[in-house]
């Protein structure tokens, strides 16, 4: 039996780990997201976004 191409496993392998990174982030974002939706008062208005906005 001829053993498996190790630079082959290692690209499956970081690929992997890439899609774990990515549905964990994407996860993180829409939690993030919903919290916010739960807790309108705490985002900041128009105004108060162009206010700082004016300074950059």
């Amino acid at each position: 039996m001829r053993s498996p191409n190790p630079q082959l496993f290692l690209q499956k392998k970081v690929f992997f780990y890439l899609k774990i990174f990515i549905f964990t982030s994407i996860a993180g974002g829409f939690i993030s997201l919903k919290q916010t939706m739960k807790n309108p008062w705490q985002r900041p208005t128009l105004p108060e976004i162009l206010i700082v906005m004016k300074f950059f």
